[in-house]
């Protein structure tokens, strides 16, 4: 039985940019700019606890370990990690707490299910990161409810940060390490629309919360501000905030989200962007029509941003500036922060990107109290449009996606015509349908496919093989228009489009492929034909493409195609498809 013990830290690391450190680094704390302290040393032992030891108060922050398992060949990945760190100055404390964290957690999981590992073993480490993939799809599997549960977006993320782990172990390219496993892919993004997992958040969704979002500000100001009620109601539903310091915090909390991811909505901004935005004047000059500035600003790529909104959005945003300085004076505190937050340590930080969490509290009381659907701030971006009526003519509220709602309309018209001729005209519209959206995508009618000969572990993909050369960069293929699928490494079938995509002419390949295929055929009978047909149609034809450029490099392999076709047909897919297949008859996204 390990004997956990409190050791004595002797070095508190600040983040600042330099390459001093001690050579032992099993006793160091690292100081993060907002003052906290994380026991990063604690990683240099085998066994060390999950939890922080808050037994004294000389060292709150420090983990027990067992002493005997200290294994000095961890200090070149600790290291790489603090250089890594202090690489970044950009990068929020938060953030970096965040990722530090989250490496702690793979390396305490390390120690749980891997005893026998060794950090200078390779082989040992690409394990590590292979089962501790496994692992977390097992908790995303796991039904509602369980203690273990885990989102796709959380799993994701843990996932990418065990990448980084492993880079600093093995001094190997992220990209390199990508490929040791399968991606948990991150499910709410703009990309994912429709692809493997969630429903789609509708335009209805979308105007629903963030109405919700608002209606509780508007509240809350009338609570705090105008003095007009004591409560905030919503359909018969009551809710009474204590006037003390905890029932004041935790209206703060809820209302400050409110008004970060309304604010998301209203000006387009991603997630750090607003975070560090700071309130720059108490004037909204307006920009154009529709939109005014937001009195805001912020960093981004070396520039001073000043985001607008829409206007329609200027009187719940006032609102907010009322709560925030009343919050502000209630703490003696003084911030330009648009959305200050008091950290652990009682000082004003940006808030933390973790309070907006579907997972977390705050997201699950609107979602409870307004009936609503929750969505992050990935999902608001193109919100801000709707807001200014450039869609649909001043239907502020109508699909950006015109081709979409036309085609629907237009199959709809059809309705009140005879059986027989109406299904031979929406068969006729279903096929140009059809054929528009492969013809949208590029501007060339064939666009080749480089055959490769070697497979290369290091850059083989779960659709075929990756030439890119040094770090990742994606770019469309020539070919194709700006309406075809933008390539991403993090989303596997985009890499067909990819110019730096390459296949073998080999039966793994060929069934890669065809999985692939199959996958999105079977999408199809889970929503109308037009709309699979919008989405995927592309994807179908380039792999159909991809297999004729097999082919014609080797005609015998045609009879390989076919026998690989109906193979997968029976359920003989690739193994990386087949989890997502599996995933998706789950959750009931196909039969």
């Amino acid at each position: 039985m390990n004997k956990l013990t409190t050791r004595t830290i002797k070095h508190y690391l600040p983040d600042e940019f330099t390459d001093e450190k001690p050579v032992n680094l099993h006793d160091c704390m690292f100081t993060l700019k907002d003052g906290s302290h994380i026991d990063i040393g604690a990683m240099c032992f085998r066994v060390f606890s999950e939890r922080v030891s808050r037994k004294t108060d000389d060292s709150p922050n420090v983990r027990q370990v067992d002493i005997s398992t200290l294994d000095t060949n961890r200090n070149l990945f600790l290291a790489n990690l603090i250089d890594a760190l202090r690489s970044k100055p950009d990068l929020r404390p938060s953030s970096k707490r965040t990722h530090i964290l989250l490496i702690i957690q793979f390396i305490f999981w390390i120690g749980k299910h891997l005893p026998g590992f060794d950090i200078t073993v390779k082989e040992h480490v690409k394990n590590a990161y292979i089962e501790y993939t496994k692992w977390l799809f097992h908790r995303i599997k796991l039904k509602d409810g369980h203690k273990l549960k885990m989102k796709n977006n959380s799993a994701s993320v843990c996932q990418k940060v065990a990448r980084s782990a492993c880079s600093y172990m093995t001094n190997q390219s992220e990209r390199e390490i990508e490929f040791w496993g399968s991606a948990i892919r991150w499910d709410d993004r703009d990309s994912f629309v429709g692809t493997l997992t969630n429903k789609i958040i509708s335009d209805d969704d979308k105007l629903k919360t963030y109405a919700a979002l608002c209606d509780f500000i508007h509240q809350t100001w009338c609570v705090l501000i105008e003095k007009s009620q004591n409560s905030i109601s919503v359909d018969q539903q009551i809710l009474v905030f204590d006037q003390g310091q905890i029932g004041f915090k935790k209206l703060y909390s809820k209302v400050s989200v409110a008004a970060l991811m309304s604010f998301i909505g209203a000006t387009g901004a991603n997630l750090q962007v607003a975070l560090d935005a700071e309130i720059d004047k108490f004037e909204f000059d307006q920009t154009q029509k529709y939109t005014r500035l937001s009195g805001t600003k912020v960093r981004a790529n070396n520039k001073t941003v000043f985001p607008e909104f829409a206007s329609k959005y200027l009187s719940v945003w006032k609102k907010w500036l009322d709560i925030r300085n009343f919050w502000l004076q209630r703490y003696g505190f003084t911030s330009n922060l648009a959305f200050p937050f008091i950290n652990e340590n009682g000082l004003v930080t940006p808030m933390p990107s973790s309070m907006t969490d579907r997972s977390k509290a705050n997201a699950t009381f609107f979602e409870d109290f307004y009936s609503i659907t929750w969505i992050n701030a990935r999902i608001w971006r193109g919100f801000k449009s709707k807001l200014i009526g450039k869609a649909s003519e001043n239907d502020i509220f109508a699909s950006a996606d015109m081709q979409g709602h036309n085609i629907s309309t237009a199959l709809r018209h059809y309705s009140n015509r005879n059986l027989a001729d109406a299904s031979l005209e929406i068969s006729n519209a279903l096929n140009a349908v059809y054929q528009s959206a492969i013809d949208r995508t590029r501007y060339k009618p064939t666009i080749s496919v480089p055959i490769v000969a070697i497979h290369n572990p290091n850059t083989t993909t779960a659709i075929g093989e990756c030439t890119s050369e040094g770090s990742l960069k994606p770019y469309m293929a020539e070919g194709f228009t700006l309406f075809a699928p933008i390539p991403n490494c993090s989303v596997k079938e985009t890499c067909i489009f990819c110019d730096k995509y390459a296949a073998h002419a080999d039966s793994i390949d060929i069934r890669k492929l065809l999985s692939l295929k199959f996958l999105i055929n079977e999408l199809g009978n889970s929503m109308p034909q037009d709309e699979w047909s919008t989405r995927w149609a592309s994807y179908i034809y380039r792999i159909d493409e991809i297999l004729n450029e097999i082919v014609g490099q080797d005609p015998s392999l045609i009879n390989l195609v076919d026998q690989i076709q109906e193979d997968v047909e029976l359920g003989g897919l690739d193994e990386f498809w087949l989890d997502y297949y599996e995933t998706l008859t789950h959750l009931g996204v196909v039969a």
